[in-house]
């Protein structure tokens, strides 16, 4: 499904019911790179699902739930809620132009990048990743804010990396990281 146009209450993509669950048998990707995507409920994913609102907005107003990969990727995002509260997503990937704030986060992997120039990402709820080796990735353009405190990021199997651009700007809220190195860039 792509749109190119307005839709209803000026987003490309719009859903506004008690609940919505996305599914086809297979993947989804629900493109709208000019007008947005709004999903003004809870989501239940069906299957591996990307939504990509190019240099547009693309929002969430509840939970996101659904052992499946999400991909976001927009000029500006928004969570209202939980992701992966009841049923851990498999894999969420999430890319935005501007800056991002997180709520609570359980999936096996967490990757999310922001690539504007004043683009920050902030924790308001807790981060948790079950996969192995780098099971979180946090790299912002510019801050790293931790408003959740010490138990903000947390990977049972694995370990969790922060990029920004310079960390006495950060805000870690008590994280502590086992190593710590300055002067590396996020590869993508």
């Amino acid at each position: 499904l792509a749109t190119v146009g307005t839709g209803v209450n000026g987003q490309g993509i719009y859903t506004d019911a008690g609940a919505a669950i996305m599914t086809a048998g297979g993947s989804i990707t629900l493109t709208a790179p000019t007008t947005g995507i709004l999903l003004n409920n809870d989501l239940t994913l069906g299957g591996n699902t990307s939504l990509i609102g190019g240099s547009s907005s693309v929002a969430f107003g509840g939970t996101i739930d659904g052992p499946y990969n999400l991909t976001v990727a927009g000029g500006s995002l928004t969570f209202a809620a939980a992701i992966g509260g009841v049923t851990p997503l498999k894999t969420l990937s999430v890319s935005s132009l501007d800056g991002i704030t997180l709520p609570s986060i359980s999936a096996a992997s967490v990757l999310v990048a922001t690539t504007g120039a004043t683009a920050d990402i902030t924790l308001s709820g807790a981060l948790a990743a079950t996969g192995n080796n780098t099971a979180i990735t946090l790299a912002s353009a510019r801050d790293f804010i931790n408003n959740d405190g010490t138990a903000a990021l947390s990977a049972s199997n694995g370990r969790w990396l922060v990029f920004s651009v310079d960390p006495s700007y950060d805000t870690i809220g008590g994280l502590i990281a086992s190593f710590r190195r300055f002067d590396c860039a996020y590869g993508g």
